[in-house]
């Protein structure tokens, strides 16, 4: 199988790679020059969202504070249940909007809230979240952009539990600090950078992991924004995380010119 890429990836123009990780993969594949850039995930647009449907979440939540814990697993509900459960004794406790990966699995997600002693609504059956309801099962496809834009901090799902961790760009361009687990080699670079610029914070898998995860939601919480986004240093680094794509721009331009 090498011996097809040794004979194929010289042919191409430009090959990209988004970290040195993948750079070394693909020389060993037999990849001339690999030039290394930044990832794509930031030049995304962010998620969009339906202003009635914000309009009309936000006029429901009120002046109540909210977490996301998006595109989740079984690993990391558990944490997250055990965290909201901890958060459910708070005298302004938050209420938690949880996103699973695969909505299909709602009825899992709410048999294991229920098992935990917390009240739900669900999204795909048309409920909504009241002033006593723990847990906002968001069972549904597409709605991220509008999750985000209520919640105050995130925790990013598949990074507990070994499953290397979803894009944490999302959440990261709509303003949000994210709180993740310890398995992000999905997107590995983008975690260690998130982590250095102060917007994304590793949570390790250890028997503290849930007090650890609270006491990062609270503090969240007592931040008042007046319905800004809510990390400073987020808005600069989705700009120089694009600006860095500018000059793999650039190369894709020139080699679609046409020869003269």
């Amino acid at each position: 199988m090498r011996s097809i890429y040794r004979d194929l990836l010289p042919k191409f123009g430009l090959i990209a790679a988004q970290d040195e990780g993948c750079s070394q993969f693909l020389a060993k594949l037999g990849a001339p020059a690999p030039q290394i850039f930044s990832s794509l995930k930031p030049a995304a647009d962010p998620l969009k969202v339906d202003e009635n449907n914000l309009n009309f979440f936000r006029t429901q939540i009120g002046a109540r504070n909210v977490w996301v814990a998006a595109s989740t697993h079984a690993e990391d509900e558990t944490y997250v249940f055990a965290v909201q459960t901890l958060l459910s004794d708070e005298a302004d406790r938050p209420l938690l909007i949880i996103v699973p990966r695969v909505p299909k699995r709602s009825a899992e997600i709410r048999d294991r809230i229920a098992d935990v002693g917390l009240t739900y609504a669900q999204r795909s059956q048309n409920e909504r979240p009241g002033p006593d309801t723990d847990v906002y099962l968001a069972d549904t496809f597409g709605e991220l952009g509008l999750w985000y834009r209520v919640a105050k901090i995130a925790f990013m799902g598949a990074s507990f539990g070994g499953l290397g961790g979803h894009n944490p760009w999302e959440p990261v361009c709509l303003g949000l600090s994210i709180l993740h687990g310890p398995a992000t080699h999905n997107f590995a670079a983008d975690y260690i950078n998130l982590g250095r610029a102060g917007v994304a914070e590793l949570i390790k898998e250890t028997p503290e992991a849930t007090q650890r995860i609270a006491e990062k939601v609270i503090k969240a919480m007592l931040v008042t924004d007046n319905g800004d986004r809510k990390n400073s240093n987020a808005a600069q680094l989705v700009s120089d995380a694009r600006a860095a794509l500018i000059p793999l721009a650039s190369q894709l331009i020139f080699l679609k010119a046409p020869s003269p």
